[in-house]
């Protein structure tokens, strides 16, 4: 489970927030990224639909000649780049500005993609 940490941090959530979304504890979360608890499986079905990753992905399971996810999701489109670019010709204010607004968009959901995940609410 060592990539939770990464993928949480991508989508600049806290532990609380995921746990939240994932309907479980955040202590219970947090054993998971830290590798102390292992989820069930129905968790980790869940976790793999929260985060749009394999359930492979998250075990770290990988076969021969697989193009693995973590490649995969690194690759970034030609706007991402540009984000980035303009991201870091801000000052620190500039860029705690807009980790907030981002946090601020990714609690409320709205401009979210949807994912249908039966029997919860993301």
């Amino acid at each position: 489970m060592e990539h939770l940490r990464e993928l949480r941090e991508r989508k600049n959530l806290y532990q609380k927030d995921v746990a939240a979304a994932l309907k479980i504890d955040r202590t219970t979360y947090a054993k998971y990224e830290t590798g102390d608890s292992e989820p069930s499986f129905e968790i980790l079905k869940r976790i793999a639909l929260f985060y749009e990753v394999s359930v492979d992905y998250l075990l770290n399971f990988e076969l021969p000649g697989q193009k693995t996810e973590e490649k995969q999701a690194m690759k970034l489109s030609p706007d991402e780049e540009e984000i980035i670019t303009q991201y870091r010709e801000f000052n620190e204010r500039g860029k705690e500005k807009v980790r907030e607004e981002l946090y601020m968009m990714t609690l409320s959901g709205i401009y979210k993609n949807s994912i249908d995940v039966p029997g919860m609410e993301l």
